[in-house]
């Protein structure tokens, strides 16, 4: 019988190592302050290699078969071309269809 208090004697072993950083896509677009959006206006084309073999986008991914369950998306390297202190678009027509119970 094991006391609860002390840690298990048995180690973790990661069976798949998920990658923390991915490959990532610089976009531009418009950061509002007042609802903490970021609207994308464009991508630059500039994409950044993580490096990991467990991303499916990257130089150094190792698994050739075409079901391989590596995550294919890129994550967004924000850059801010404008900020507004004011809540942006959708923002302000959702809070108008609630006030005007449209939604």
């Amino acid at each position: 019988m094991q006391d609860s208090s002390y840690p298990s004697r048995t180690p973790f072993v990661a069976l798949f190592d998920p990658p923390y950083h991915m490959c990532s896509q610089e976009v531009y677009g418009d950061y509002y302050r007042g609802c903490g959006h970021f609207v994308k206006a464009y991508y630059s084309g500039e994409i950044q290699d993580c490096a990991s073999q467990y991303c499916y986008n990257s130089s150094q991914h190792v698994h050739k078969a075409p079901n391989c369950p590596c995550p294919r998306a890129f994550n967004d390297n924000r850059r801010i071309q404008s900020m507004f202190h004011h809540i942006c678009d959708a923002c302000k027509t959702a809070a108008f269809d609630r006030l005007t119970r449209r939604g």
